[in-house]
């Protein structure tokens, strides 16, 4: 037994940690478990989950409360909670028996849980952790009354009470574990939970040098999932930093925090590294490659359904907007990111008041410029009288300033338009007594128009019938060629209204392209390419609209799909019919390849490329011609990764993984797009029918 726990120690090191939980859990050690849960929280939770049950948790109460406060400090989602039953007679049997650090922290999960179901009541909140922290204070164990500390702190600090947060932090850092009573992991915990919430204040020098403590005693262990999260918050502290320390990179410390991530399948801080590398490319300019960043984030946070961080990431989503002048689409994502911070989160409604502000007043919306800055000196007026900060002081008079500037720009553009109303009623007037004037001789021809009129409302009808007709056509036959039928009869009726001006939506973009079309133009001649064309064009329409795809336009053999627009669908709804579709078009086009007597040589193929993304979605054109299309760099992605498929393959980008994740892809490879500045991870998607050559 001595010499497969030295065989597990070893392997474990390089990363074999899942298959072998079952040799590393010692109910006797649990210090083997505490380190356990901050290198492969997904493992170990699902291996305890197998494996506690089979522990008389009477008898052999010790191991069975280490293991199960293990299980419950790991990311736990609905598929690997603990049975309710189980959380009370840990609680109950943990605070008689004794094991009070154990009763504390189940005590501390359910408090957590109570918070999941409703984040917004931040009172309750704030009485549920100090009843925490006075019950830790009670039974006399320092180190978790601090662990708690730092989580009340982070809360006040996020609703406004930035003083009383950073009160309780004070003196953290000058405290010596070894008087805590505490494990070793838990003190790096609290030293990391409490300069991520300092990062808000002054003293960044001293910040720095606690996290060069933390990721040096970090480094000899090497606990990924915790090295993950301390090298994304350093490189924020760092991003933050007018004059950075020159050996700690931003972008080298969040790819190594990525890579970790992604090793111990911790979707939460890959979630949080991706974001804070948007924000560090935000202040590099390298705008697009922070919406890229910000997109994937995004996507994580709606799968873990963490409503705080989807609000902050389309808060600094919307900040790139605004910085690259596309001001409508930020105030889309501010809308959305108020919607979910309420009135408790005082900071995120600051930043968010600022930058509708800044949005408008470059769209020369001045009145509701003036409106935004407001709100957001009433909002500071209110977060000064709770801290009396010299800092928002200062900030508080600039915004006096701003807003006396705002009222009265506000206020030139209300006067002026009044003057036009005034000129505009003035000229009406004058219209109005000209034709009261010529209402008499009017009068004199109704009566010879009125017989017109009977000869016209007859004609008419004839005319509207006809006009009727060909809308019935266009509307409907015509739709079809486009859009699944049962859509394009939902728009013809009126049921289902095509917007018409150009809106932002998050889509997935298919483009399938025939190889060497221009040589199978030259070998079929113009009689045979339009019979094959034809078949070929009604086969994948029919495969495309079952997958609720549209059809955006045919173009020298490649076709352009849609998922996503005019039909709305969810992010991961649109990602699984767009490969799917994609898998049947392949599939069909091998059915037709039989049915058609092509010349010996000639074979028509499929290369497809999928990306899934924001893009600009309506009507374009001028009065004469009108598509209804997409634009943006989302297309422009999907062409680039179509473009690098070979014949037969269907290859996505590394967001298009992320969002299905379930091991139906292989890594392709890292390419440099035209176009794109960052390298991209690209992946092959394997057909169902290879599923099993490949396992």
């Amino acid at each position: 037994m001595n010499g497969i726990k030295i065989l597990f120690v070893l392997l474990t090191a390089f990363g074999c940690a899942r298959p072998l939980f079952a040799y590393a859990y010692d109910l006797r050690k649990p210090e083997t478990i505490e380190f356990a849960q901050f290198d492969a929280p997904h493992q170990l939770a699902h291996w305890l989950q197998n494996e506690l049950p089979g522990v008389d948790r009477h008898s052999r109460f010790q191991e069975w409360i280490t293991g199960f406060v293990a299980l419950l400090r790991t990311d736990l989602n609905e598929e690997t909670a603990p049975d309710p039953e189980d959380v009370t007679f840990a609680e109950h049997e943990a605070l008689k028996r004794g094991y009070h650090r154990e009763y504390l922290f189940v005590k501390r999960y359910r408090l957590m849980q109570g918070f999941q179901k409703d984040p917004g009541n931040m009172q309750a909140r704030r009485k549920a952790y100090e009843d925490l922290i006075a019950e830790a204070r009670r039974l006399k164990r320092k180190g978790f009354e601090l662990l708690i500390l730092t989580e009340l702190a982070w809360l006040l600090v996020d609703t406004g009470n930035v003083l009383e947060g950073f009160g309780l932090l004070r003196d953290i850092p000058k405290t010596r574990p070894e008087n805590l009573n505490i494990g070793y992991y838990d003190w790096l915990e609290i030293l990391h939970n409490s300069v991520v919430t300092l990062q808000n204040k002054s003293g960044e020098g001293q910040l720095l040098s606690i996290y060069r403590d933390i990721l040096r005693e970090l480094e000899k262990t090497r606990p990924r999932y915790f090295l993950a999260a301390t090298k994304a918050n350093i490189s924020l502290l760092v991003t933050r930093m007018e004059q950075r320390p020159m050996d700690l990179e931003p972008e080298v410390l969040l790819v190594d925090a990525i890579s970790m991530a992604q090793e111990v399948d911790e979707e939460a801080t890959l979630a949080t590294a991706l974001s804070v590398l948007g924000v560090y490319y935000q202040k590099q300019g390298r705008l697009q490659d922070s919406l890229i960043q910000f997109n994937k984030a995004l996507v994580l946070f709606k799968k873990l359904d963490a409503r705080v961080w989807i609000g902050d990431t389309y808060k600094k989503s919307a900040r790139s907007h605004v910085l690259l002048q596309q001001h409508q689409r930020a105030l889309e994502l501010l809308a959305k990111a108020q919607e979910i911070f309420k009135q408790d989160y005082k900071q995120d409604q600051l930043e968010i008041l600022d930058l509708q502000q800044e949005a408008h007043a470059a769209l020369q919306q001045h009145r509701e410029a003036w409106l935004k800055l407001e709100q957001h000196l009433q909002l500071y007026k209110d977060t000064l009288a709770a801290n009396e900060s010299s800092e928002l002081s200062s900030r508080l008079i600039d915004n006096q300033i701003d807003l006396e500037q705002a009222r009265s720009l506000a206020l030139e553009t209300e006067a002026e338009a009044r003057r036009r109303k005034a000129i505009a009623e003035a000229e009406l007037q004058t219209i109005t007594t000209s034709r009261q004037r010529s209402l008499d001789q009017l009068i004199i021809g109704v009566l010879g128009l009125l017989a017109l009129i009977i000869v016209l409302a007859l004609a008419g009808r004839m005319l509207h019938h006809k006009t009727h007709d060909v809308h019935v056509h266009i509307r409907e036959n015509l739709l079809q060629r486009f859009v699944p039928p049962a859509l394009a009869h939902a728009i013809a009726a009126g049921e289902k209204p095509i917007e018409q001006d150009p809106q932002w939506h998050d889509i997935t973009v298919v483009f399938a392209r025939i190889p060497h079309f221009e040589e199978l133009v030259q070998n079929l001649g113009p009689q045979r390419l339009a019979e094959v064309l034809s078949a070929f064009l009604e086969g994948m329409s029919e495969v495309i609209f079952a997958h609720g795809g549209t059809i955006d336009k045919f173009n020298r053999g490649t076709l352009m799909i849609l998922f996503g627009a005019p039909l709305p669908m969810d992010d991961e709804s649109q990602v699984r019919a767009a490969t799917r579709c994609a898998e049947a078009m392949l599939l069909r086009l091998d059915e037709l390849q039989h049915s058609w007597s092509l010349p010996a040589g000639v074979d028509l193929q499929l290369a497809i490329g999928i990306h899934h993304g924001p893009a600009l979605v309506g009507f374009f054109g001028g009065v004469e011609r009108t598509d209804y299309t997409a634009i943006g760099a989302t297309v422009n992605m999907a062409s680039r990764i179509e473009g690098l498929a070979a014949p037969g393959d269907i290859v996505v980008s590394e967001i298009i993984a992320l969002i299905l994740k379930d091991e139906e892809y292989r890594l392709m490879g890292h390419f440099l797009l035209k176009g794109i500045e960052l390298h991209q991870s690209l992946y092959i998607w394997i057909r169902h029918g290879e599923q099993e050559a490949v396992s």
